[in-house]
C-alpha cells in the first residue's frame, strides 16, 4: 500500500523535475488504485487532494507550475497534521485540567479530568 512518506517523496521528484509528469502519473494511478477509499487517514486524504490536483491540471483550469503547487499542498498540510496527531495537551483552568487531544482525523477530544491531590 502507499505511504505518505513515499507519495511525498515522488511529489518532491516532481517538483524537481527530476520525474516528468508521465512518469509521475503513472507512478501514482498505479499506486494509489482504491486507497482513498479508506476515510480519515492521512494518506488517504493526501491522496484525494492529490487526484483533485491531477484533475484541475488535466481538464485545463490550472497550468503544470501550478499542479506542483497544488501537489505539494497535498501532501504537506496531511503531513503536518500526522505528527500533530501524536501530541497531547494539559491546559489548566481552574482547579480541573481540561485535557486536548489531537485525533487521527484532526477532531480535538476534550474532557474535564480530576485535578491531581
Amino acid at each position: 500500500m502507499l505511504s505518505l512518506d513515499e507519495l511525498s517523496r515522488r511529489i518532491a521528484a516532481y517538483r524537481d523535475h527530476s520525474t516528468d509528469f508521465a512518469d509521475f502519473e503513472d507512478w501514482f494511478r498505479s499506486n494509489s488504485w482504491g486507497s482513498y477509499i479508506r476515510r480519515g487517514e492521512s494518506v488517504s486524504d493526501a491522496i484525494a487532494s492529490v487526484e483533485a490536483a491531477l484533475s484541475s491540471y488535466e481538464f485545463g483550469e490550472i497550468d503544470e507550475d501550478e499542479l506542483r503547487e497544488e501537489l505539494a499542498n497535498a501532501a504537506r498540510p496531511v503531513a503536518q497534521s500526522a505528527m500533530a496527531s501524536a501530541l497531547t495537551i494539559d491546559l489548566v483552568f481552574g482547579s480541573k485540567p481540561l485535557m486536548i487531544a489531537s485525533t487521527a482525523n484532526r477532531a480535538l477530544l476534550l474532557r474535564r479530568e480530576q485535578a491531581p491531590a
